[in-house]
């Protein structure tokens, strides 16, 4: 199938607050999270994306760096997701956390592969319920985007059940990614050293295999 998503949108604007520090900075086997997604998605896709305030140097890395275009009294993921679509020069992009180091790029280029065309959204949609941080947004949800964020409506859970959303089945997913381990993300300090041991035990899981 062609493939319609040519760039990845990093959503890296959030507060941190279980974490209580800057998550793009933390290491895992010598390479900080924020490099850790740079790198990967920046081998399948020609365009990638920043949308946030994060305080990370970035003039490293292969990217193009965006705030918030509307800007709001606390950070949250759709200022975020409107951002990145604002500033991709694609009509569908692969919008992801930057707290998710395991991602899958066979997963994701079977994303940027399918028939996205009627769809604002493909979201996964695994037993733990909808990704939506982890998905492809048409430019076809800015209008909508700007809507709900003029009604101070920031849940990305309920944006989505708000658009026209294909989603991706489990079994599905399972096919490239059988422990489901793209959807992995860092937000506690448990969380961290859970990925810690992870990469320790097998270090494949932040390369580009």
């Amino acid at each position: 199938m062609e493939k319609i998503v040519n760039t990845a949108v990093i959503l890296a604007g959030g507060s941190s607050k279980r974490m209580g520090r800057d998550k793009t900075r933390l290491n895992l086997k010598g390479k900080s999270l924020i490099k850790i997604v740079v790198d990967k998605l920046s081998s399948i896709f020609p365009e990638v994306i920043i949308a946030g305030s994060t305080g990370e140097d970035l003039s490293h890395l292969p990217v193009v760096f965006t705030r918030d275009v509307i800007v709001k009294p606390f950070k949250n993921s759709l200022t975020g997701v409107h951002a990145g679509l604002s500033r991709s020069s694609s009509e569908y992009s692969f919008v992801v956390a930057c707290d998710m180091p395991f991602l899958n790029l066979n997963l994701i280029d079977y994303l940027s592969r399918y028939p996205a065309r009627g769809y604002d959204a493909l979201v996964p949609k695994v037993k733990e319920g909808h990704q939506a941080l982890h998905a492809v947004y048409g430019k076809s949800c800015i209008p909508h985007l700007e809507e709900h964020l003029e009604k101070d409506s920031y849940r990305i859970g309920y944006f989505i059940t708000r658009i026209k959303t294909k989603y991706i089945p489990q079994e599905d997913i399972e096919k490239f990614d059988p422990e489901l381990l793209s959807f992995f993300n860092i937000n506690t300090e448990e969380d961290y050293q859970k990925a810690l041991r992870m990469v320790e035990e097998n270090p494949n899981l932040i390369s580009l295999k």
